[in-house]
């Protein structure tokens, strides 16, 4: 089993709907996957038409209480279930700054056996939550937005992790919110990936068609498939599926 973590500091740059669409990507290629919905906002599990909020609640995981497959979701797709994020999430980082730093990762492994991907989407935070989710995933996906206030960000990142003691061969930054008629994004990520040869080289153009998603409640494979968004995205799987090495049958 492999866990691939979208995330980043910063909100507003594609971290959601980056969960939402390689989780289905994963679903359609036959791969048995899970939707972790740490973000309390909820909006993956909005995306794919779970209204209510789900029923874990943080304590109960945390302490042992419950089983977290006791709170899994079946979703519209085959292979793609949900654990829906709760109003509790947003004191998971309270709860967790008293416990092991590595319960996350044993809680989450503990799903092994039914499932070859989790994809975990985070809240936008810097606290013990975001480190535990660092030591949890196998890899970090980070989009980041071709600008400076964001490869800053990313720069900030890069010191946390080293802080943590986690590798930064985990991380995997890619570029989204891409409006290549702009010069000042072209530079930026020239500049950004000679920086950090790990770029994966491919861009989630800035479109509309993403912010439908809302709409259709739906990943965007369902509905646009056929344009350069959802494309874009299958070509960020692509490159996921080889870095992260997840097992396909």
């Amino acid at each position: 089993m492999k866990v691939v973590a979208s995330y980043s500091i910063k909100g507003g740059v594609g971290k959601t709907t980056t969960a939402v669409n390689l989780a289905w990507l994963a679903h359609r290629a036959g791969i048995s996957t899970l939707l972790l919905d740490l973000d309390p906002q909820g909006a993956s599990s909005f995306y794919l038409r779970h209204d209510n909020k789900g029923s874990l609640q943080s304590k109960q995981w945390l302490t042992g209480k419950t089983d977290l497959q006791r709170h899994v979701l079946s979703t519209d797709y085959e292979w793609l279930d949900l654990v829906a994020a709760h109003d509790s999430f947003r004191d998971l980082d309270i709860e967790l700054a008293a416990l092991d730093s590595n319960l996350l990762r044993q809680l989450i492994r503990s799903l092994k056996k039914k499932y070859q991907l989790i994809v975990v989407d985070c809240p936008p935070t810097v606290n013990h939550l975001s480190a535990q989710i660092f030591r949890a995933a196998h890899r970090i996906l980070v989009p980041v937005q071709p600008t400076t206030l964001s490869e800053r960000t990313f720069a900030q990142l890069n010191a946390r992790l080293t802080e943590l003691g986690v590798k930064d061969s985990k991380l995997l930054p890619f570029f989204s919110m891409v409006e290549a008629r702009k010069r000042l994004h072209r530079e930026v990520m020239h500049a950004f990936s000679a920086q950090y040869p790990a770029t994966l080289q491919a861009q989630i153009p800035f479109s509309a068609e993403i912010e439908r998603m809302g709409l259709e409640r739906a990943p965007l494979g369902t509905f646009g498939g056929k344009r350069a968004p959802a494309r874009a995205y299958e070509a960020l799987w692509r490159l996921v599926l080889t870095e992260a090495r997840i097992p396909v049958i």
